[in-house]
């Protein structure tokens, strides 16, 4: 059963992602009135943390009846199928595409590898490598909270989020330890307990009820608070650099994952409620396109820079603030293109195989 809220909150996450991304490229055109409103420049990188407590929230609901190897085994290929084909499409358009148009371009060993394995497997130091697309660097920890679960699933846990509490509780308090390698930091990154966010809100969603009044009660708040941290700041949460060296990780948990977690609570419950429908067409397709909108938005951000920069008077007509609503549409637009023409095309086609695989196991 599809949760229309979520699909909402899928599109503003990768909305958001875009729009922070979006005055970056402005910044090296001019000066805008949003890059200077208080602290609401960097503030769209909130929406990883959404989709972090989404993810939680999805894998948990609609795995409660898989168990077992076989449980264990469809999730794997459920979750593979959905996002590796997508990345690695992407990735090896945007390596042509560099290849094709910039001057000397080279693609380092350690990204090629990092872009393959999406884990920090390889890796060496204490350095994070990026993959080729950068916001890649978030699939690494969706694919760590997928396989903490699927070993809970195999080992037929059926309290899986107190497991996974105790799991991420264990290991992020090895993120106080100093001098930790790549690999180590990775697996105590206290950014994990988004994940548990979304588990235990799936654990609240399918056994309690709340009514209309406290479901509006919480959507406020999370609004609220998001709010106050566009007014005074939020050190240098908003940067990945920091979250992947184990840095500002416990005070973005606290101060955007545990704001954006009351959020998300008070979308399902409206909907759960029925207070409010969330049925607008636009806003549920943009659902279904975030996860291409958010893998295709960074080279095409870099496209529309390297195109408007040989094309200056593009500009002379527009205002900065224009330019960057400008730049969020249309990178949301190619990601649009690239969903309708080829990951859609993708999900049908391994979700039909991955049927057909199942059915002929059951004649």
């Amino acid at each position: 059963m599809k949760i229309n809220s979520i699909q909402y909150l899928r599109a503003i996450a990768a909305i958001l992602v875009v729009y922070c991304h979006a005055i970056d490229i402005q910044k090296l055109f001019g000066i805008s009135e949003q890059q200077h409103f208080y602290f609401l420049q960097n503030f769209g990188a909130i929406g990883v943390d959404i989709f972090f407590i989404i993810s939680g929230f999805i894998i948990s609901y609609v795995s409660f009846n898989m168990e077992g190897k076989d449980g264990g085994a469809l999730f794997l290929k459920k979750r593979l199928l959905r996002i590796n084909p997508s990345y690695y499409l992407v990735s090896i358009l945007v390596l042509l595409l560099n290849y094709f148009s910039k001057t000397n371009y080279s693609f380092p060993k350690e990204q090629a590898i990092k872009t393959f394995t999406i884990l920090p497997i390889f890796e060496t130091g204490y350095v994070f490598t990026y993959p080729i697309i950068v916001v890649g660097w978030t699939l690494a920890f969706e694919w760590l909270f997928y396989l903490f679960f699927v070993v809970l699933i195999f080992l037929k846990i059926r309290k899986r989020a107190i497991a996974l509490v105790l799991i991420i509780s264990a290991l992020t308090l090895l993120s106080f330890l100093p001098g930790k390698n790549i690999q180590l930091t990775f697996i105590s990154n206290p950014i994990l307990w988004e994940f548990c966010f979304g588990v235990l809100i799936a654990m609240l969603y399918k056994y309690c009820n709340i009514g209309k009044g406290i479901a509006w009660l919480f959507l406020a708040t999370g609004i609220f608070c998001y709010l106050l941290l566009i007014y005074f700041g939020y050190s240098g949460v908003s940067e990945a650099t920091y979250i992947l060296a184990g840095r500002y990780t416990w005070l973005r948990v606290g101060i955007w994952g545990i704001p954006s977690a009351i959020l998300v609570i008070g979308f399902l419950y409206l909907e759960k409620s029925k207070a409010i429908s969330f049925n607008n067409r636009t806003m549920l397709f943009l659902g279904d396109a975030s996860f291409a909108i958010y893998l295709v938005h960074p080279r095409s951000l870099e496209w529309l820079y390297d195109t408007i920069k040989k094309f200056p008077a593009l500009l002379h007509f527009l205002s900065m603030d224009v330019f960057v609503i400008l730049l969020v549409t249309l990178s949301t637009l190619i990601g649009i293109v690239y969903y309708s023409v080829v990951e859609k095309r993708l999900n049908k086609y391994f979700t039909g195989l991955l049927k057909s695989k199942q059915n002929s196991k059951l004649q």
